[in-house]
């Protein structure tokens, strides 16, 4: 059982998410019936400003396409053994958080608010027997952007595109084409938002600029609600 002094050891590396899953474990069945930590709220507030810090810098299209094609077409967890230094990491952290809280001042918790705009995914299935794809459609509603990541896509002949259409009710509204991969993945910035719309889907259209309505049925989709 985990005592007082090995939890206030690890509070800023469970802060900061660098706690194994084993020490977060063992931490919180210790503060599930000890109420002799009250500085780890301090530490929770403080790593949730660290972005702030950063002054902020607006990505290109391409790095963000690579990077969200990255995220979700990688998502296995590697686990790592950790190092005999890492063990005293804890400390060290800590006196890193209250160096930034003095530096920041503690002045501004609204941004806590902000990063509260996470990241929403919608995940595709394969429509029809015949269809293997899958994927998903990851919308950032700070940026109003959306990224769509698939998986298992059959190659098309020279003259064929996929292309993304955003459906609500009879309605489809073209959001890009492409082709995919060797490997049969693809990414794609979708052009628009998921906001207001009911299903996105992807079918097979003439290249190399797509059509206008769907010509063909979906062969991978999923809701947006």
């Amino acid at each position: 059982m985990m005592d007082c002094a090995a939890a206030d050891d690890l509070l800023a590396a469970f802060a900061l998410g660098a706690a194994t899953p084993e020490e977060a474990r063992e931490l919180q069945q210790h503060l599930a019936s000890c109420d002799k930590h009250p500085q780890l709220a301090g530490f929770w507030e403080i790593a949730a400003m660290l972005p702030s810090s950063v002054p902020p810098v607006t990505p290109r299209d391409q790095v963000k396409h690579r990077l969200m094609a990255r995220v979700y077409t990688d998502l296995a967890p590697v686990h790592l053994r950790r190092l005999w230094w890492q063990r005293t990491w804890s400390m060290a952290t800590a006196a890193v958080l209250a160096v930034l809280a003095l530096g920041l001042g503690i002045r501004d918790w609204g941004v806590s608010q902000k990063l509260a705009n996470a990241p929403i995914s919608f995940g595709l299935a394969p429509l029809g027997s015949a269809a293997r794809a899958s994927g998903t459609l990851v919308f950032l509603p700070q940026q109003n952007s959306a990224t769509l990541v698939l998986q298992q896509l059959p190659q098309l002949p020279a003259d064929r595109v996929y292309e993304v259409w955003l459906v609500k009710g009879s309605t489809s509204q073209p959001a890009g084409v492409f082709k995919p991969s060797d490997d049969g993945s693809a990414s794609i910035i979708v052009k628009g938002t998921p906001s207001g719309y009911d299903h996105v889907a992807v079918t097979e259209e003439a290249g190399p600029q797509g059509s206008a309505v769907p010509t063909g049925q979906p062969f991978v989709g999923g809701s947006l609600k």
